[in-house]
């Protein structure tokens, strides 16, 4: 897992050094660079495997920069077999792959990666980011030239002029992330999920090699084939020995994921669990030691105090760069420094994606049953009922949504209703910037002609929940500390198979991840298997309260005039009582990014 960096154009050599270094963080144990004229290659690598093998592969005038992993690495290079490898470094099959397939190469790659790839003889530049978005990649077009790198900090070291993205903090109040291809700054580029950028002769143009939505569904789909597909996920990702550290909140994710890991390894394999200090509410580590004992695993318990919290928020954009209004950013990044200090692991396994795949979440049953009210028959008159009675809250949006035809899911993101952001903002409108991403994503599920709402909310979800949201946060957060995070239930197979399944396989008579607590009751205890899912919680916003937060939410906001004053005091009033929570977290952070920059 590295970083990739580079430049086509006329910049600084000085200030290109201090852009690459910026991201040393990412690739500690060796750093690649390849220099010509108005051309700068550089990466900096962890190495997980063949450590003497630089990352920066070149011949018959093709560059190549990657970050990332290639699971199927193996298979391919048999296929490749009369290509002369030198090593085992994925960058170099990822040029002979090129060599071989062009552009085409991507198609047969099944991994996290972000790919850079110049083809001198063609003067073109190729990016290419994987088909779940795990691994971050960023570019920036102006007259000096064009910019590439894994994380937004690199660009702001280059000397550029930036402005802030007006359309990037409208979809920050909706989604609660910069929504791809949306950064905080205007003149930056996020790469989406599954696609790909080809720069040719100054001309940037984009189209998806991959979208994962299905062409029809699955016939059948036995609990043995999906076991069997699980299995396959969990082991392609372990490293051949117990070098890996696990995850473990005591949920049936990452309990299945580590109880399977520790079937594979004659010792223990070594967890970590999250606890809070001074609230029990919020703490599950007693059920991640029940899982640990149970499997034969050893388990570290770290705690995040109050005072961890007040010193991260001094700084709450140094993992990410840009404002993600996920609390649990903070938490996660104590565990991962812990972890970091505690062990040499280079590799830690996540449960990330499995309620978005499985349908876990709560709402997807609620929405599916409000969506059967678009088939009602007479809701005209409801719908006028409706609009002449309207409310703020998210329930009225939904059914409001259902009975004018609009789409009624637009991801687990999204914070603040249209209704909601319109009076937050003094917005004349309801227009919700963003939603044009949102919208090509349902053009894409409605062209691949499976009518399933099940179908629509773990796709969406998969594209900005998780892509844009959940994976961000754990791509930043791992790579800050010099780690690899890697996710068993995205593996690239597995989600398309489970996208091809019907949804009541996993949603059945209010039975949430149906299907996946049936293969980990061969794993867990009752106990664990059907105990009640808790969020990755604490309780941030009585200590952003405490910490002086809600004081400085009202300063920065009379200062800069972002919010309505009215609105904001009654969403501050609502958080003192425990409601609108990340809502209030949401608005502290983009008012501590406009007072920054």
């Amino acid at each position: 897992m590295c970083a990739i960096f580079g430049t086509l154009g006329d910049f600084s050599r000085q200030k290109q050094y201090q852009a690459f270094e910026s991201l040393q963080h990412r690739g500690p144990d060796e750093k690649s660079i390849y220099e010509s004229e108005n051309l700068f290659f550089a990466h900096h690598r962890l190495a997980i495997v063949d450590a003497k093998h630089e990352q920066i592969s070149h011949v018959s005038g093709v560059h190549v920069a990657f970050n990332g992993e290639i699971y199927n690495y193996q298979e391919l290079k048999k296929v490749l077999s009369e290509y002369p490898f030198t090593g085992e470094g994925e960058s170099e099959l990822i040029l002979a792959a090129y060599l071989t397939w062009g552009e085409a190469c991507v198609d047969r790659f099944e991994g996290m990666f972000a790919i850079a790839l110049w083809d001198s003889s063609k003067q073109k530049l190729l990016l290419f980011r994987d088909r779940l978005g795990k691994k971050p990649l960023y570019y920036y077009q102006g007259k000096e030239g064009f910019v590439f790198s894994s994380e937004i900090k690199a660009f702001t070291m280059l000397g550029l002029k930036l402005s802030r993205s007006q359309p990037a903090e409208q979809s920050f109040v909706s989604f609660q992330t910069a929504l791809a291809p949306y950064t905080f700054y205007q003149e930056i580029s996020a790469l989406q999920a599954g696609q790909m950028l080809t720069l040719d002769k100054g001309r940037v143009s984009l189209e998806f090699y991959d979208d994962i939505l299905p062409k029809q569904l699955l016939q059948s789909w036995s609990p043995y084939d999906f076991k069997e597909l699980v299995m396959q996920s969990v082991h392609t990702r372990l490293p051949k020995a117990n070098e890996a550290v696990f995850l473990l909140s005591g949920g049936v994710d990452s309990s299945l994921l580590c109880a399977i890991a520790q079937e594979a390894y004659a010792s223990p394999i070594q967890t970590f669990s999250l606890g809070y200090e001074g609230d029990s509410r919020y703490d599950e580590t007693s059920y991640a030691k029940e899982v640990a004992d149970y499997i034969g695993a050893k388990n570290e318990r770290i705690v995040y105090t109050f005072e961890d919290f007040k010193e991260d928020l001094e700084d709450p954009f140094k993992w990410t760069d840009q404002p993600l209004n996920d609390p649990a950013i903070f938490p996660l990044a104590h565990l991962f420094k812990s972890i970091r200090a505690q062990s040499d692991a280079k590799i830690v396994m996540s449960g990330e994606g499995s309620d978005e795949l499985f349908l876990g979440y709560r709402p997807y049953k609620e929405l599916a049953e409000i969506e059967l009210l678009g088939q009602f028959k007479h809701k005209s008159w409801l719908k006028n009922y409706f609009l002449k009675h309207p409310d703020d809250h998210r329930e009225w949006e939904w059914y409001r949504r259902v009975l004018e035809d609009e789409i009624l899911f637009r991801s687990s993101a999204e914070s603040f209703t249209p209704k909601q952001k319109a009076a937050l903002l003094s917005l004349k409108d309801q227009y919700d910037v963003g939603f044009e991403t949102i919208h090509n994503y349902y053009k894409s599920y409605r062209s691949c002609g499976i009518e399933d709402p099940l179908l629509w909310y773990r796709y969406i979800d998969l594209k900005v929940h998780q892509s844009d949201y959940f994976l961000l946060k754990l791509d930043r957060v791992s790579m800050h500390y010099g780690i690899e995070a890697r996710t068993p239930f995205l593996d690239e197979t597995l989600v398309k198979k489970t996208l091809q399944s019907e949804g009541s396989l996993f949603l059945d008579a209010g039975i949430h991840k149906k299907m996946l607590k049936e293969l980990a009751k061969e794993y867990l205890p009752l106990s664990i298997v059907n105990r009640k899912k808790r969020g990755f919680s604490y309780p941030f916003i009585t200590w952003l309260e405490e910490a002086g937060g809600f004081k400085t939410i009202r300063q920065l906001n009379e200062k800069h005039k972002i919010f309505d004053a009215k609105v904001l005091k009654g969403y501050l009033q609502q958080a003192a009582k425990g409601g609108y929570k990340q809502h209030v977290f949401g608005i502290y952070l983009l008012l501590r990014w406009v007072e920054k920059h």
